[in-house]
């Protein structure tokens, strides 16, 4: 492997777990929002049962979508790490179109 085919992988390696961070903020953003939904709900419901539960729903969502996105950056960040350069190059080349 040439020093270009090198930083190509190490290129892909990088675009990869910034994608990954990224996601990951996206997942506890909408986590965020699914959770201030559900007290919204459960504070105007007017002691509506449905509401209430839904928003209890909507709460236990949020909640769950947070350790979610933690996770999900923490497995492609171990995935990256355990690919070899050879791999990433082949991904590399696969997604630009590169022969």
């Amino acid at each position: 492997m040439n020093e270009t085919e090198l930083a190509y992988a190490t290129k892909y390696k990088k675009r990869i777990k910034t994608l990954a961070l990224i996601f990951m903020i996206f997942i506890i953003l909408m986590g965020v929002g699914l959770i201030g939904l559900g007290i919204y709900m459960m504070v105007i419901s007017e002691s509506k049962v449905e509401i209430i539960f839904v928003g209890a729903i909507l709460l236990l969502m949020g909640i769950s979508d947070i350790p979610l996105g933690i996770y999900f950056r923490t497995r492609v960040n171990k995935r990256i790490n355990n690919m070899s350069d050879e791999d990433a190059l082949k991904r590399y080349k696969r997604i630009y179109g590169i022969k």
